[in-house]
């Protein structure tokens, strides 16, 4: 089965986007259904403190991470279950910070067989 979906439009230029679902892997506690930014760039997922408390995924450790510009961050990880709406979820350790949106790292999409058509502005997930 295949997951196609359009660009979002609210960031210029347009950005791959995927409708998620993100819960606590051990919990029956409901999941969150939200949109997030595929980061192919990402090692890992990143995760808004507001979902993280809203689905009360576990924290796991505390870790040093760098950005892109070679900074290291101390950063809180948290264990979460994630799918991308109607395909495989996946078990994940995922950053939690105070950030807008949730980013798909490669932990992520690389279950996937992604396609990005930057023409039309859309992204199949197979």
């Amino acid at each position: 089965m295949a997951y196609t979906c359009e660009y979002g439009v609210y960031r210029l230029p347009p950005v791959p986007v995927v409708e998620l679902v993100i819960g606590n892997p051990g919990k029956g506690t409901p999941s969150l259904i939200t949109k997030g930014i595929v980061d192919s760039g990402a090692d890992c997922t990143v995760i808004p403190l507001e979902i993280v408390r809203k689905v009360d995924l576990p924290f796991r450790e505390m870790r040093d991470i760098k950005d892109f510009s070679g900074k290291t961050h101390k950063v809180a990880i948290y264990s979460a279950k994630i799918s991308i709406t109607t395909l495989n979820e996946h078990f994940v350790r995922a950053i939690g910070i105070d950030a807008p949106h949730v980013l798909a790292g490669r932990d992520v999409i690389n279950h996937y067989k992604v396609t990005l058509d930057g023409r039309l502005k859309k992204i199949e997930i197979v």
